[in-house]
């Protein structure tokens, strides 16, 4: 994929309405933590440590995505953070059931010097409430919640990756072409 030689290419209308509707394919599970993957790599200089399985390996056992890194962005935590992620409509309930898995059994990271964070390509409006409430629960270093409109904003200052997503929701991104 090759990008034309504007400085700042446009993710080309790949909205949170467009995510929230690709959650719907059979896809997205798939595909999640690699847009994930490629939104670290392409916001941070440096990533020390960053483990997200895509495609088939979607189903092995542990969290779906590890981060470390010094300093954090408006998307990333700084420091370690552990990820899980859900695309069906019941987005809600599996956030509940993955945080309450992981406070049961957090594995080998340390809770206290851990963020955990879950995504999700839907709309998730009162996600703010729901963060609060588990950061509250004092289990964690921190919690946080990205939504449809945060990936949305995580693209627009990514354009390499808001370019790929674009062709993944079948959309064909301005000033992009192979070659």
């Amino acid at each position: 994929m090759i990008i034309s030689g504007q400085k700042n290419v446009p993710n080309n209308g790949v909205t949170a309405i467009d995510l929230d509707r690709w959650a719907n394919e059979s896809d997205a599970r798939f595909s999640l933590p690699q847009l994930i993957r490629r939104l670290v790599l392409a916001s941070m200089s440096q990533v020390p440590k960053l483990d997200f399985a895509s495609g088939e390996e979607v189903s092995r056992p542990g969290y779906d995505g590890y981060v470390q890194c010094k300093v954090g962005t408006a998307w990333i935590p700084a420091g370690a953070s552990v990820w899980e992620t859900g695309v069906n409509a019941g987005f809600k309930s599996k956030a509940e059931s993955d945080f309450q898995k992981r406070q049961t059994n957090p594995g080998t990271v340390d809770p206290k010097a851990t963020t955990w964070v879950f995504v999700t390509p839907r709309d998730w409006q009162d996600r703010e409430i729901w963060r609060k409430a588990k950061a509250n629960l004092d289990f964690w270093a921190d919690v946080h919640v990205l939504d449809s409109s945060d990936l949305a904003q995580w693209l627009d200052a990514t354009p390499s990756v808001a370019a790929w997503a674009a062709r993944l929701l079948g959309k064909r991104p301005d000033g992009v072409s192979d070659g």
